[in-house]
C-alpha cells in the first residue's frame, strides 16, 4: 500500500468529466495543485454513490484553488459518463479497467469480490500534493465503510497553507 511520505506512482488513464473522453496524467495535474484521487468499487452502488455525491455536493475540496479531484474505479467510460449525468458530479471520473493504477496504490481486493464476480478497487482515498507525494492516505477492506472527509480536508488545509 502507498502510505503517507511515499512518492506517489504516476498513471495514465481514460477518464470523462460527463462530456469529454480524455486521458488524464497525474504528473500533469500536479503542476497545478495537489491531486485527491478516491477510489471507489463500482458506479451507481448504494455507498460509492453516497461517497462521490458528498464529495461533490460537500465541496469538501472546493476551497483550495488549484485542487483537482478524479474518482477511480475499474469501470468502463460509459458507465462513468452516466453515472456522472445522473449524479451530476463536478469531477472526473476514471476508468483503471485493469486495475493497474488500483493495484500500485495497494487498493484493489486480491480476491474477487463474491458478489461482484471479478476483482475491484478498494475504497480509498490519497491526497498527493505538487512534489508528487502522498500527504493523505486511507484505504479500507470494508465496502461498507467511507473516508473521513473532515480528516482529509484538515490535512489538505495543511498543505495548501
Amino acid at each position: 500500500m502507498v502510505s503517507e511520505g511515499d512518492h506517489a506512482p504516476d498513471f495514465e488513464l481514460l477518464g470523462t468529466d460527463g462530456e469529454e473522453i480524455t486521458e488524464y496524467k497525474l504528473t500533469d495535474h500536479l503542476e497545478d495543485g495537489p491531486v485527491v484521487l478516491a477510489f471507489y468499487p463500482q458506479d451507481f452502488s448504494p455507498v460509492c454513490t453516497e461517497e462521490l455525491c458528498t464529495l461533490h455536493e460537500g465541496d469538501f475540496f472546493a476551497f483550495a484553488p488549484g485542487v483537482d479531484i478524479f474518482g477511480i474505479s475499474n469501470d468502463g467510460i460509459y458507465s462513468h459518463r452516466e453515472f456522472i449525468d445522473k449524479h451530476g458530479l463536478g469531477f472526473p471520473l476514471l476508468s483503471d479497467s485493469e486495475t493497474a493504477v488500483a493495484d500500485a496504490y495497494g487498493a484493489r481486493y486480491d480476491e474477487p469480490v463474491v458478489e461482484m464476480g471479478n476483482s475491484m478497487t478498494k475504497r480509498s482515498l490519497f491526497m498527493i500534493d505538487e512534489e508528487q507525494t502522498v500527504r493523505y492516505a486511507w484505504i479500507t477492506d470494508d465496502v461498507r465503510e467511507q473516508p473521513d472527509l473532515l480528516e482529509a480536508k484538515d490535512r489538505l488545509d495543511e498543505v495548501v497553507a
